[in-house]
């Protein structure tokens, strides 16, 4: 191991970058000139470290573990970055880089800027040199300029996960036409219901007609479509096992002090196993549902409790307080909720956590995009399912504390 750090350390020290031979067909010439003149230029010192991580090697397949103990062996300040044992394919869950820096305050040592990390690991990058090229270039961009490029791309990503959910519900040459028949059916009754009454006058006007008055819920219909078919569950399913990962790790660098908020330290350490806990009970099959709707809910679940477990983190670190953040109700992969609206399902009147588009939606008079399963071959909506201990919480839309709630479950 110590010849492994002696051996990328000499190769930092000339411009910056170490690329072990393995992983050198991933870069191309014109990549790595761009990313050494962008480490050249860097107000910082920044080390590119690309190694052929794997799960049973000496750094146990973490990047974090490979650059920590390089920093220890060879104390440099600096932003270090390095490559995830996630090289399969590209896009999410694919190519991705890890990242840690040490002695360049005000910032404190540990993890980089996770708005440059998420916006690289969101994007779809051929080779590992493109992905390296797009971090050293978002090194050099200011703060306000880096998170418009990361809230752009979270909204690109979650723009291809709707279309992704809209090519699935839409039938193939060789569905079957009576089904067919049924879903324009069930999509025409859908939009006749969502027409309104205006409650100050009896006249409706059109522009009166798209909206929903707030003091009436949004009744909403019986599920559709099939929103989440075999290979979004594949996805869903590599998303959670490496936000669970990057947790753990996270947790595993952390440096807490006795001055820090311990609450919110322990809400991380919580969130963490109580990810790694579904994951498990994800993988064993334990308390399955028909058709394996708990398998797909247990995924979603993994990724709220991990990326709670993020936010406990940061509370803890900056010495906060941990309250969990709201989810959407409708759909806790969406964004985060701006207000508040009453719906209506299965005899239950609730005021519910939505996100921007799911409220857009409800405004103008359309079924907004739910998180659905199948059912012995029917869609359902989630908290319709049954499964808990989602659907009774809304994924902490409805009941925050979802700690307790899976706990009180086994």
């Amino acid at each position: 191991m110590n010849d492994d750090l002696t051996l990328i350390h000499e190769g930092l020290s000339d411009d910056g970058v170490f690329v072990h031979p393995d992983l050198a067909g991933q870069f191309s010439a014109d990549d790595l000139a761009a990313i050494t003149e962008q480490v050249a230029a860097s107000d910082t010192p920044v080390f590119v470290v690309a190694w052929p991580l794997a799960t049973n090697d000496a750094y146990a397949g973490k990047a974090a573990d490979l650059l920590t103990r390089l920093h220890a062996q060879h104390p440099e300040p600096g932003q270090y970055l390095s490559t995830t044992q996630f090289l399969g394919s590209p896009g999410y869950g694919g190519i991705q880089l890890e990242g840690r820096q040490w002695g360049l305050p005000p910032a404190p040592d540990g993890e980089m800027d996770y708005e440059l990390l998420g916006t690289v690991n969101m994007t779809d990058h051929e080779t590992l040199g493109a992905a390296f090229r797009q971090a050293t270039e978002l090194l050099g961009t200011d703060p306000a300029a880096l998170t418009r490029t990361y809230e752009k791309t979270v909204a690109e990503r979650n723009a291809e996960y709707r279309t992704e959910q809209e090519a699935t519900s839409r039938p193939g040459p060789g569905d079957d036409p009576d089904l067919t028949g049924l879903l324009v059916a069930a999509l025409i009754v859908t939009v006749v219901g969502a027409v309104v009454w205006n409650r100050i006058t009896r006249w409706r006007s059109r522009s009166e007609r798209r909206r929903v008055k707030a003091d009436r819920p949004y009744v909403l219909p019986a599920s559709a479509v099939v929103r989440i078919r075999e290979a979004r569950h594949r996805e869903l399913g590599r998303t959670a096992d490496a936000e669970v990962l990057a947790l753990g790790e996270a947790i595993d660098d952390a440096e807490i002090g006795a001055t820090d908020a311990t609450a919110s330290w322990q809400a991380a350490l919580d969130h963490y196993d109580a990810a790694k806990q579904v994951l498990r009970r994800r993988a064993t099959g334990r308390g399955e549902a028909p058709d394996g709707m708990a398998g797909v809910l247990d995924v979603v679940g993994a990724l709220v409790l991990a990326r709670r477990g993020r936010q406990a983190l940061a509370d803890a670190r900056a010495g906060r307080a941990f309250t969990p953040g709201p989810v959407c109700f409708l759909n806790p992969l969406h964004d985060t909720p701006t207000g508040t609206h009453d719906v209506e399902s299965g005899g239950r009147r609730l005021q519910v956590p939505l996100c921007k588009a799911c409220r857009a939606a409800l405004r103008a008079g359309r079924e907004p995009e739910t998180l659905d399963v199948e059912r012995r071959g029917e869609p359902v909506h989630y908290f319709d399912s049954g499964v808990e201990p989602w659907a009774s919480t809304g994924y902490g839309a409805l009941q925050p504390d979802l700690v307790t709630a899976l706990h009180g479950r086994r």
